[in-house]
Order: structure tokens, then C-alpha cells, then sequence
């Protein structure tokens, strides 16, 4: 298990350096904006991600308390249904 992992590895960095150089031989200048570009763009990425679920986290707990406020509202209808049901049916 442990030879076909370092296998994998070695073969994926293997590939991973043959085509950068593939890059780097065929537009050496597109390649370098590349490289200059993408890790901020990566970071401007990861930043905006930590944000958006931080975001959505807070929206679907601010949703869950507004829905349990509902159903206990809903329920509490029901109850006060009843009770006043009951009152009518001792008068009978």
C-alpha cells in the first residue's frame, strides 16, 4: 500500500515537472505571468471562500432559529385551538 502511494506521488510530480517545462518551452513569458498571477489570485480565492461560508453558516443558523419560532407558533396556535375548543364542549 505504501510503495503504490510513493509510487503515485513520485509519478504525479514527475508529470507535474514535464509539463511546466513544457509550458516554460513554448511560452516562456506566459508562463512566467502565469506563476506571477496565480498565487494571489489563489490566496484572493481562499480568503473570499473562508467569507462566503462564513456567511452562509451564519445564514442558515439565523434561518433555523426563525423556523423554530415559527413551528412553536404554529404548535401554540393548535394548543390555544384546543383550549378553547374544550371550554365550548363543557357548556354543551
Amino acid at each position: 500500500m505504501l510503495n503504490l502511494t510513493v509510487t503515485s506521488t513520485a509519478r504525479d510530480l514527475l508529470t507535474l515537472v514535464s509539463l511546466i517545462g513544457v509550458m516554460v518551452s513554448k511560452d516562456w513569458v506566459l508562463s512566467l505571468i502565469v506563476f506571477a498571477v496565480a498565487p494571489p489570485l489563489l490566496y484572493a480565492l481562499r480568503y473570499v471562500s473562508k467569507k462566503l461560508r462564513s456567511a452562509t453558516r451564519d445564514s442558515i443558523e439565523t434561518n433555523s432559529r426563525v423556523l423554530g419560532a415559527m413551528q412553536e407558533t404554529i404548535q401554540g396556535i393548535a394548543v390555544v385551538k384546543a383550549f378553547t375548543m374544550s371550554g365550548s364542549s363543557k357548556t354543551r
